[in-house]
């Protein structure tokens, strides 16, 4: 059995497939747009277009998944190279 990925949830065979994925997937989304805000320094439209999606559906994930401190923290990051 593969090791889980870090950060995910530890696999629990009661819960029904379409719930775990649900929940992987909306834990993969966290994590991308997050990455991609910090790999763009918080620039939304910049984020946007290396992502080839539309600016509006970014922002629409960022609110689902984040809070204000989650974003901070992923531009402070990238600013100081950590």
């Amino acid at each position: 059995m593969p090791d889980p990925v870090e950060g995910t949830e530890p696999f629990d065979p009661t819960i029904p497939f379409r719930e775990a994925k649900r929940r992987a997937m909306e834990q993969w989304e966290r994590w991308y747009v997050l990455t991609l805000l910090e790999y763009t320094d918080g620039n939304l439209s910049r984020a946007s277009r290396v992502a080839q999606t539309d600016r509006t559906y970014l922002r629409k994930l960022l609110r689902r998944y984040t809070t204000e401190s989650d974003v901070q923290g992923s531009v402070m990051s990238a600013q100081t190279g950590q």
